[in-house]
């Protein structure tokens, strides 16, 4: 009777541990995976972001507009998430709460690539040298327009 006893007591033992190992496992998997997926649809929306900006900018140059000009059309533009139409759908699924999580330098950097691949020849800037001026000028006029509307 004790050995039964015994046996059903380290079985029930064992069968607490695996399932408290399990547990743990299982758990901290889920996360680090959410935590994958959920940054990888926050640098595909930054990409997005970044696309949208380019593009109302190199149309704008295009035109025959300013860079000063074009750069001001795209942020105001691009100041709602409603105006890009690429970001509809983000916007329709999961809300504004992506959105919010995008790393503005980060959006920055890709802005400031994409243009001076696009379009930077028209706009006399070209290689490293052309996206870190381009940076300065979009970081200046984002500065600007975000003073401007404190003061408003």
């Amino acid at each position: 009777m004790a050995s039964t006893f015994n046996l059903l007591r380290s079985l029930i033992r064992k069968i607490i541990l695996f399932t408290l190992i399990f547990i743990v496992t299982f758990s901290f998997s889920t996360k680090s995976a959410y935590a994958i997926s959920n940054d990888k649809n926050t640098k595909k929306l930054e990409e997005k972001i970044a696309k949208g900006y380019s593009a109302k900018f190199c149309n704008a140059i295009g035109m025959g507009m300013s860079k000063e000009s074009s750069l001001r059309l795209a942020i105001n533009e691009n100041s709602s998430p409603i105006f890009n139409s690429s970001l509809w759908l983000e916007l329709a699924i999961s809300g504004e709460e992506n959105i919010e999580k995008v790393e503005t330098n980060r959006v920055i950097d890709l802005v400031s690539y994409e243009i001076i691949n696009k379009c930077g020849y028209p706009i006399g800037l070209s290689g490293e040298s052309g996206e870190k001026e381009f940076k300065n000028l979009l970081t200046n006029e984002l500065l600007s327009i975000g003073e401007e509307n404190v003061s408003k």
